[in-house]
């Protein structure tokens, strides 16, 4: 039996009032093609379907409706409607030629609403007018993540520490790096407050760092000059998605987990071009970790120059004189002052011995704050070495392979693990704890350490030492048996 065509309906109902209409012919069920319906009222068949499908035309849909209805136009859209709630499936754009997916709150489209795809009940993608929020990881066929980089923060989890995990006797107007890679500890003033910074395996869940303040001085009452702040430097070069200095400039977020034992509100702050913005977070628990999450605006003034050079700062504040709190809060972008950088500001760490800071997961992304991005430990090492590298750290570790041009004088070539940011400065922890040595005839201590010749991918090491050897022989640079020295490239922002 062909298929069956009902034609000029104005209405479809089943004559015996059941929930089912069925056109069978010896039991076996055929298609019914319905045409230039107005209406066609369906009862519910078998709890699969509800509602209304009203008219099979190019007619609007009825605004008034409170039942769910479908509607497929003569130019294939198929709009559906909930309420006051519509989606839409547009099979072509007229200029385009595309394919159109949509939500509204209007069926002209003049509404605001978002459209959410769920898997099992949970929402795994929401898209409204401010951008795409994605759930968990967006991956390719292999599992690869392919959203893209959002974390502009190298070493956010304090993953790395190449200069050693614990310093004691940290104070007094240092100004350097300890610890975890690419945090700086930055302290001015007449301070006498000295802490003890350590890599700490205490951090929230799904975090196996984080980067402690120990107060092991007090000073009860600061002077009006006197600051403490964890500071973070950006290459100018890594941060022009900010479009910082253009009317399009972006916002940004600051998350981060925070541990303290005393509480209060504290002060974050951005700097940038003689510019500067600041917020205050309240740390409400002690002894407990706390996220924290905080928007700030885009800047329309100064852009940040396209180079390898610090372009932008992030800066914790710790504690802060008078000299730093006495202004008013610059919440939106203004011209720097130091009077204003942490206006509000409670937080005092060197107050007592009691008192600890840590910090772990720091992230910050363009647009609202979304979970942490974690890396590995791999990755994040090779970011942190644009900045700095170690060689040595164990017994008769080489460092670098070269010749004697004389008895007295040695050069070793230097290849660097990676191209580093600019030119690096070498140093070394204790020279009298390297060695010149041929791995047979001798290990030769050092006399002078100096004299290098350094570019941005390798250097030339120069070292002098007594008489020893063979003039032109091949030797090499090593750490000293039973030490630990390490030879050190810096080329931090």
């Amino acid at each position: 039996m062909a298929d069956v065509k009902i034609s000029e309906l104005t209405a479809l109902t089943s004559p015996d009032g059941a929930e089912e209409l069925v056109v069978n012919d010896g039991g076996t069920t055929k298609k019914i093609t319905i045409t230039n319906a107005t209406s066609a009222s369906l009862a519910r068949a078998g709890g699969t379907m509800t509602g209304v499908i009203a008219g099979f035309e190019s007619t609007g849909i009825d605004d008034n409706a409170t039942s769910t209805v479908i509607q497929i136009e003569d130019d294939g859209d198929v709009l559906l409607k909930s309420g006051a709630n519509y989606a839409w499936i547009r099979a072509w754009e007229a200029t385009t030629g595309n394919m159109i997916i949509g939500a509204d709150t209007s069926s002209t489209g003049s509404g605001g609403s978002a459209l959410i795809l769920k898997t099992r009940g949970a929402e795994r993608v929401l898209i409204d007018s401010t951008g795409i929020d994605v759930t968990g990881s967006v991956n390719d066929s292999s599992g690869n993540v392919r959203a893209g980089r959002k974390n502009l923060i190298i070493n956010g989890s304090m993953q790395v520490a190449q200069r050693g995990t614990s310093v004691t006797g940290v104070g007094n107007g240092d100004n350097g790096f300890h610890t975890c890679d690419r945090w700086q500890y930055v302290e001015s003033g007449d301070t006498g407050s000295v802490f003890t910074l350590t890599q700490s395996t205490d951090a929230p869940s799904g975090f196996g760092n984080s980067m402690k303040f120990d107060c092991t001085t007090a000073e009860s009452t600061l002077a009006a000059n006197e600051q403490l702040r964890l500071r973070y430097k950006f290459e100018g070069q890594d941060l022009q998605q900010l479009k910082k200095g253009t009317s399009e400039a972006e916002s940004f977020t600051l998350s981060f987990w925070v541990k303290s034992h005393t509480t209060g509100a504290a002060a974050v702050c951005f700097y940038a071009a003689n510019r500067q913005i600041s917020a205050l977070y309240t740390i409400n628990s002690s002894a407990t970790w706390e996220k924290k999450t905080i928007t700030f605006s885009g800047d329309s003034t100064t852009a940040i120059p396209n180079d390898a050079n610090d372009g932008f700062q992030l800066w914790f504040q710790l504690f802060a004189g008078s000299q730093y709190t006495s202004g008013t809060l610059p919440t939106s972008w203004a011209t720097y002052n130091e009077n204003n950088n942490a206006v509000g500001q409670v937080l005092n760490i060197a107050s007592s011995t009691d008192n600890y800071f840590q910090v772990t997961g720091v992230q910050l992304e363009l647009g609202s704050g979304t979970d942490f991005e974690h890396r590995s430990y791999g990755e994040e090492l090779q970011l942190c070495q644009r900045y700095y590298q170690v060689y040595g750290g164990t017994s008769y570790a080489t460092i670098a392979s070269g010749f004697q041009p004389n008895r007295t004088n040695a050069k070793f070539h230097l290849s660097y693990m990676q191209e580093m940011r600019a030119v690096p400065s070498i140093g070394t922890a204790n020279s009298a704890e390297l060695i010149v040595t041929d791995r047979t005839g001798f290990d030769q201590p050092l006399a002078g350490f100096g004299g290098h010749v350094a570019g941005k991918t390798s250097a030339y090491i120069s070292v002098t030492m007594s008489a020893v050897g063979t003039q032109y022989a091949g030797i090499l640079l090593a750490v000293k048996n039973g030490t630990t020295t390490t030879v050190n490239l810096d080329a931090e922002l």
